[in-house]
């Protein structure tokens, strides 16, 4: 079965994007929290509590982080050809969702004035998400079609002339392959038109 290869680029762009995502705001989020720390803390007043939250801030975005080259990982497992590796790969990014979900809740919870780093924690799952039902549409659309082509090779040419009435009009079962045909070329004219040609 040959996927669409617009539709295999996009989903692989967005779950490898949902890794680097997590990856850069880890690294982002890292800088940001250690400069807040020591400025807020001066040298030499409760350095205790000080270094206890720059821990802290270094354990959680290094999960983060962690978590980015997960997704990565389970992206790449998921674009292999091998059904095991797929299904290893889709669980994998599943479950790197979780802790995106988790810190989204902690952070609006605990510090509800940074909800703005929300963001990247926000837009890894849906892309992930995004990326696995684009790939899921892609492989039903695929499927329809080989069924559709595979199902006009079987007729043989008496078959193709046969005529019924479809939508109050006289149809052969050779123009109805030709309607198919076309009313995939109007949608993808469409999505170029609306969405590909900005």
């Amino acid at each position: 079965m040959k996927l669409s290869p617009l539709g295999n680029i996009l989903s692989a762009i967005l779950t490898y994007g949902a890794g680097i995502v997590s990856i850069i705001s880890a690294i982002g989020y890292t800088a940001v929290g250690i400069s807040g720390i020591t400025q807020h803390f001066a040298i030499g007043e409760d350095q205790y509590w000080r270094q206890r939250l720059l821990a802290s801030q270094l354990t959680g975005t290094t999960a983060f982080a962690f978590t980015g080259l997960m997704t990565l990982v389970g992206a790449w497992l998921w674009r292999s050809r091998d059904g095991g590796m797929r299904h290893a790969g889709r669980m994998v990014l599943l479950l790197s969702t979780i802790p995106s979900v988790v810190s989204v809740i902690e952070l609006l919870l605990l510090t509800p004035q940074d909800a703005s780093h929300a963001i990247p924690f926000i837009a890894a799952p849906v892309m992930i998400g995004l990326g696995i039902a684009l790939d899921q549409r892609n492989k039903e659309f695929v499927t329809v079609r080989n069924a559709t082509i595979s199902l006009f090779e079987g007729f043989d040419s008496v078959a193709l002339t046969r005529a019924g009435v479809a939508n109050g009009n006289i149809m052969s079962v050779r123009a109805a392959a030709y309607h198919i045909a076309g009313h995939e070329m109007h949608h993808i004219n469409i999505i170029k038109e609306r969405y590909l040609s900005r």
